[in-house]
This record gives C-alpha cells, structure tokens and sequence, in this order.
C-alpha cells in the first residue's frame, strides 16, 4: 500500500486538524459575541429613539378626534355633466370656403 498514509501521518493530520478546529470556535464565539453585542446595542438605540417620540413612520401618528369629510358638502351646486357651450351652436347651414391651391407646396402633389 503506498499510497496509503501510515499512523504517524494520520496522527499528524489528525492534531492539525484539532489545532484548525480549536481556531474555527474562538472565531465563532468571537464572532457570536461580537453579534450579541451589537443587537444589544440596536436595541438601545431603538429604545432611545422611541423614548424621544422620533423613528415613528409619519402615517403612524394619531387620528384627529373630528375628522373633515372629504369632497363637497351635500346640498352644495348642482350635479349635473357639463352640457356644451353656447357658442358652439351652429347658426345656420355650413358655408362654402373657396380653396385657391390645387397642389401641395412642398411636394407638388
């Protein structure tokens, strides 16, 4: 068996990656403090800024106690489509316009 590696390797390999392992959790439990202590302080901050009546969403205010109805009162105009104008009334049969071009200018069609 040579490719296969003897116990002293395996011993080897097996204390590197115990090293490796021991290494990877104090980042992890650094890292975990590290987010603890930030959410710790997020929650602050946030605790700051409702105490101090800011971070609210503007449609989250109060209601007024009497609120005006929208659009126009009731009894108020008349409610009618709007009809044409007067002066769009014809006031007699159409009457002919003389045309003196026979062509078009630009193209002489």
């Amino acid at each position: 068996m040579e490719g296969s590696p003897g116990p002293s390797d395996l011993q080897e390999q097996l204390k590197e990656r115990e090293a490796e392992v021991g290494v990877l959790r104090n980042r992890l439990s650094q890292a975990q403090e590290e987010i603890d202590r930030l959410r710790r302080e997020n929650e602050q901050l946030r605790q700051e800024l409702r105490a101090s009546g800011r971070g609210r969403a503007r449609g989250q205010s109060k209601r007024k106690a009497k609120r005006k109805r929208s659009g126009r009162k009731a009894g108020k105009g008349r409610f009618t489509f709007r009809g044409a104008p007067a002066s769009a009334v014809t006031k007699g049969p159409s009457q002919p316009v003389p045309v003196t071009i026979t062509q078009c200018p630009c193209c002489g069609g």
